[in-house]
């Protein structure tokens, strides 16, 4: 495992000049602004330049309203003026709800489910109002894009990776493939860090818990040139010692990993109209392998293994994004450039079988596997205003190529195994446009579309047992497979918002979603083609309404949807002689409808209470697939359930502060529920239900500089499997599992 001397040595000591720099400079330009302010600003007292900072409680702060960009028009719009299922979290709120990871916020929102796929560490399974995937193929597109800084990520591999210094996290329901790039047919999660700034800040955090995972994070931003160049550097280092108790090996520590992430960023403002902003972020990750439990070994106890290989993760990226706003006088518009790159690699190797089962056993299923990629991307909008304000109107192009390498190698019953793998080289454009336009004060219309053109090239080499064509620490292969493909869509959107009055509104919208077609880099049967698979269409039709009472103290958000999915692409998995066999179909057309609530009630100025919950139903409409394995395409498989589909979700939560004479106290304590839903399309396997309960004790002084947070998560101990599949019918099953219950203390400290 790597050490952080050996990380500093590579990465952070070479940038260390820069963080002092950043620091020094920053408190250069405040000596600068005391002796040298212009003399209208000094006859204003230091009182009213600097107000004191005071501590604000968890209360005031997750009531704040939040600006999004959702829309991407010129300037960020309130979330609860947006005709958009959304949910949305500030810098401070993602720090008062103790969130490290989006895993954290998984079942906290109506429908959506931000779960990892527990074989390859960091691999997201993100589901959005049932729209999700059961894989960890890199080549399979996801349903709910994820974007970090307008840069939006490839593939799914490298997505759940620690979050820190974040400005804010948006999460938008539904399909959003009009102006967030591609595939977005579940929906989207938009992060974004904080920027430079040239007001000097300064924050650091520890936190450690009851199992030793502890997490250091350090944060200075100010000014290099007043006015001109704002400097920043984030640095982030998380020792998990483990959690799970692997009986095979006498382990109780099995699960442990360290992660390391820096994040210089530059501020360039050369003109009035002209700002530049160059974000750089690399990391490493390195620990064990998948902790899965085998869920038909009766003698193992809640959160304990059995597995004789611990296996191992190794992950390093590197993304560097360039965003370029220009303020222009035409339609009083915004010119905007978000150029980015990104290199990512990582292996792992994972007991499959989750037995101790000796080399060569009839159990025995390991597999080891490696992936390389790398993206470039750059969209190019403008938003502005026209017909006296009346009509907001964005346009824009989108250019996306990425190139992905994967090998995999199993070791199988009886001593046999296999590798295979390929390559994928993709590239997509786009262009797009939407604009609303207000046909009264109270009622405007929307109207959008993008068309979309989608190349893919592969080589790929199938999967024969005893047979070998790939070099896995190259990720070569000699490939039996050559072929490329494309596919182009037009996504049309249409929506009304009516304000019955000035703080509420109601609203309509139809809006078409779509994913790629493409090619299967994991084909374990030589007999199944690795592709080309048709792209996936869906059509949505959405009714909601944002309402706020009683001077904003009360926020109720409701909508229903109604969801027409064709050629749904899923990936099949099935057993043949041990091995799992995994291939990409378009399996049906089906049909989603649903619901969703989400409520907050602020109680005087000290007591919130939030409310949400959602509701599913999936019917397949026509299936051509034999989802349940039978030999035939009937009726049996149409009865079946929608995979990864829980028909019910909800959260409650209470946040109470208690001002103090020297402070002030904040209480909290949430309850997550899921309900049990199947995990793969034959209905072999389930996802039993899920009930995590959260809960927090902070303490921040009068000045608000400091705050030592006592806080519990999965305070019920309950034992949530991610993924779920037989091996071995009645003997092995592979459940990779969560964290159960975790106590910790935080201390933070701000400047």
């Amino acid at each position: 495992m790597y050490t952080l001397t050996k990380f500093l040595s590579k990465t952070v000591k070479p940038l260390t000049t820069a963080g002092l720099a950043i620091s020094g400079l920053a408190c250069a330009g405040i000596a600068w602004a005391a002796d040298d302010v212009p003399s209208a600003v000094a006859a204003v007292s230091a009182e009213e330049i600097v107000a004191p900072k005071k501590a604000r409680g968890a209360a005031a702060i997750l009531m704040e309203e939040v600006v999004t960009s959702a829309r991407k028009k010129s300037a960020g719009e309130e979330v609860q003026e947006v005709p958009i299922a959304m949910t949305a979290y500030s810098g401070e709120q993602l720090e008062a709800l103790q969130v490290r990871s989006m895993t954290d916020l998984t079942y906290s929102m109506p429908n959506v489910a931000l779960d990892g796929v527990g074989t390859s560490k960091g691999t997201a399974n993100f589901t959005i109002r049932g729209q999700g995937i059961n894989s960890s193929i890199p080549s399979v597109d996801p349903t709910v894009g994820v974007f970090v800084d307008g840069m939006y990520y490839g593939m799914s591999w490298g997505v759940i990776m620690d979050t820190f210094d974040l400005e804010g996290v948006e999460v938008l329901r539904g399909p959003q493939g009009l102006l967030f790039g591609r595939n977005v047919t579940g929906g989207a999660v938009s992060m974004r860090t904080r920027r430079p700034s040239h007001e000097f800040d300064m924050r650091a955090k520890a936190s450690v818990t009851g199992d030793n995972d502890q997490v250091y994070a350090y944060s200075v931003t100010g000014s290099l040139v007043p006015d001109v160049l704002a400097g920043k550097l984030s640095i982030y280092y998380r020792d998990d010692n483990g959690y799970f108790d692997n009986k095979a090996t006498n382990n109780d520590e099995f699960g442990e990993s360290e992660t390391y992430v820096i994040r210089p960023a530059v501020t360039w403002t050369p003109t009035e109209d002209l700002e530049m902003t160059f974000l750089f972020e690399r990391g490493e990750l390195e620990g064990d392998g998948s902790t899965s439990k085998n869920l038909a070994d009766p003698t193992l106890g809640d959160f304990e293994t059995d597995n004789d290989l611990e296996g191992f993760n190794k992950a390093r990226w590197n993304h560097i994004i360039w965003e370029t706003n220009y303020d222009v006088a035409f339609g009083n518009g915004t010119i905007t450039n978000i150029t980015a790159y990104r290199d990512f690699e990582q292996t792992n190797d994972a007991d499959i079988d989750s037995t101790d089962a000796a080399f060569g056993g009839f159990l025995e299923f390991n597999l080891a596997g490696s992936v390389n990629q790398d993206q470039f991307s750059n969209e190019l909008r403008f938003a502005g205003t026209f017909l006296n304000d009346r009509l907001d109107l964005t346009v824009g192009t989108f250019y996306f190529t990425q190139n992905q390498s994967y090998v995999e190698a199993r070791a199988l019953p009886g001593g046999n195994g296999q590798n295979f793998g390929g390559n994928i080289d993709h590239e997509t454009w786009a262009v797009f446009t939407q604009g609303d336009y207000r046909l009264t004060d109270s009622l405007s219309l929307t109207l959008g579309a993008r068309y979309t053109q989608e190349e893919k090239e592969a080589d790929i080499a199938r999967g024969v047992v005893n047979t070998f064509p790939c070099d896995i620490r190259s990720t070569s292969c000699v490939s039996d497979f050559t072929d490329d493909d494309d596919w182009s869509s037009f996504t049309p959107k249409f929506g009304l918002q009516w304000f019955y009055n000035e703080s509420s509104h109601a609203y309509f919208t139809y809006t078409k979603g779509f994913r790629s077609g493409g090619y299967n880099l994991r084909n374990t049967s030589p007999v199944a083609s690795p592709g080309p698979y048709n792209q996936e269409t869906q059509n949505s039709f959405e009714i909601g309404t944002k309402s706020e009472w009683n001077d904003g103290r009360v926020k109720l958000n409701l909508a229903v949807f109604h969801n027409e999915i064709e050629d749904m692409q899923r990936e099949t998995i099935f057993n043949i002689s041990g091995n799992i066999v995994q291939q990409i179909q378009n399996t049906a057309d089906a049909t989603v409808i649903g619901a969703e609530m989400d409520l907050q009630m602020l109680f005087g100025d000290n007591l919130l209470i939030s409310l949400s919950a959602g509701y599913l139903d999936g019917t397949y409409d026509d299936v051509r697939a034999d989802l349940n394995r039978d030999g035939n395409i009937d009726g049996g498989d149409e009865a079946l359930d929608l995979p990864r589909l829980a028909p019910w979700s909800w959260q409650a939560g209470a946040t109470y502060d208690i001002p103090l004479e020297n402070g002030l106290m904040s209480l909290r304590l949430s309850h997550k529920h899921r309900a049990s839903g199947f995990w793969n399309d034959s209905n072999a396997d389930s996802l039993r239900s899920a009930d995590i309960l959260d809960a927090g004790v902070a303490y921040s002084t009068a000045d608000g500089k400091w705050t030592a947070t006592l806080f519990g998560k999965n305070l019920l101990d309950d034992e949530v499997a991610t993924t779920r599949f037989t091996v071995v019918p009645g003997v092995s099953v592979y459940a990779p599992l969560a964290k159960g219950r975790e106590v910790g203390v935080e201390l933070q400290y701000q400047y």
